[in-house]
């Protein structure tokens, strides 16, 4: 009553797509538009994307906002959780996360830039030590040449990878509040 609160809502489709590309690093590809062009610059709804239909994208046969869907449904956070687009833009070796990992900094500067990168803050002090703590689990033995045993991530990539993918899963991303 009297505008005491702000109700959380869903980013549409297109920022919500744009902001998991501007988070991880990786843009994404329409057909017949150059790599990187962003889901909110397409001129026209036709162009072929499963995200943005699944997200409800707008038609834009009319003016009013009650095109779109804004409801939260079981298909669009499977995807979010499982679908490929969120899994290849996580594992993209040209991602954000591959270059922090790839840069060594100290596992804290790590968190801070993830936690940047997809909520716009710092993680809270114990959401930091969580998270290290998470991280500090002891490797499994390695062969001689220093490759991880089954070609797979790290432990330190993997608990890293956990959390990103956490991020982009959580309320703080995915809605306006």
């Amino acid at each position: 009553r009297f505008h005491s609160h702000y109700y959380a809502r869903r980013l549409p489709a297109e920022v919500m797509l744009d902001a998991m590309s501007t988070a991880t690093g990786v843009p994404d590809e329409f057909k017949g538009y150059p790599v990187g062009t962003r889901a909110i610059q397409l001129p026209e709804p036709g162009i072929g994307s499963y995200f943005l239909s699944l997200f409800g994208r707008s038609d834009r046969v009319t003016a009013c906002a009650c095109e779109r869907n804004g409801e939260v449904t079981l298909p669009q956070l499977l995807h979010l959780q499982n679908g490929d687009a969120t899994v290849h833009k996580l594992k993209d070796p040209a991602g954000k996360l591959a270059a922090l990992l790839r840069q060594a900094p100290e596992d804290a500067a790590v968190v801070t830039e993830l936690y940047l990168a997809t909520l716009g803050r710092r993680p809270a002090g114990q959401e930091l030590a969580t998270v290290l703590a998470a991280v500090a689990t002891p490797e499994p033995a390695r062969p001689a040449d220093g490759s991880p045993k089954s070609g797979g991530p790290t432990a330190r990539e993997q608990a890293f990878g956990d959390l990103f993918w956490a991020l982009l899963n959580s309320k703080e991303f995915a809605f306006n509040h």
